[in-house]
């Protein structure tokens, strides 16, 4: 599974870090959210798909 976070929706909430935070991490560029592995960990598919949903601006993508 590989996911993307699209940067012009993501408003930084951070939620997806708190729920996620071995694939989300924030940039230093408008404390948006991003992808820091390429391909999501088996371990961290499901928290990863929970921050999916959890996000308020629908800002994540996930790719097979």
């Amino acid at each position: 599974m590989r996911v993307m976070v699209d940067e012009m929706r993501c408003i930084g909430c951070g939620l997806c870090i708190v729920l996620c935070d071995k694939v989300f991490a924030e940039t230093g560029y408008r404390n948006i959210a991003q992808a820091k592995v390429e391909v999501v960990p088996p371990e961290a598919e499901e928290a990863c798909r929970l921050a999916i949903r959890s996000c308020p601006e629908k800002a994540m993508l996930v790719m097979k």
